[in-house]
């Protein structure tokens, strides 16, 4: 039981630590852009929105992969269970 509780902490952290690594990412993009690009207000704040977006599609995808990554070990979690079960029995 130890490695399933493992194998479940592990993924999760994977999946937690990859959106966390997306979301900082895509902050220090956007405050880069900010800080080093001389030109009009309102071409940045067009900028920013069309970036906002771009991220929020990126983000949006990337939570959906690691649902069915996620989802998928549980379902291998869950007949490797129903296996050692059957074989128990």
């Amino acid at each position: 039981m130890d490695n399933q509780s493992e194998l479940k902490t592990n993924g999760t952290n994977t999946v937690w630590g990859f959106l966390g690594g997306l979301l900082v990412g895509g902050l220090a993009g956007a405050v880069a852009m900010l800080l080093l690009v001389p030109q009009s207000g309102k071409k940045t704040r067009t900028q920013i929105q069309q970036k906002s977006i771009e991220l929020r599609e990126q983000t949006t995808d990337a939570v959906k992969d690691a649902l069915a990554q996620t989802r998928g070990k549980a379902r291998q979690v869950r007949a490797s269970v129903h296996d050692q079960a059957e074989a128990i029995q």
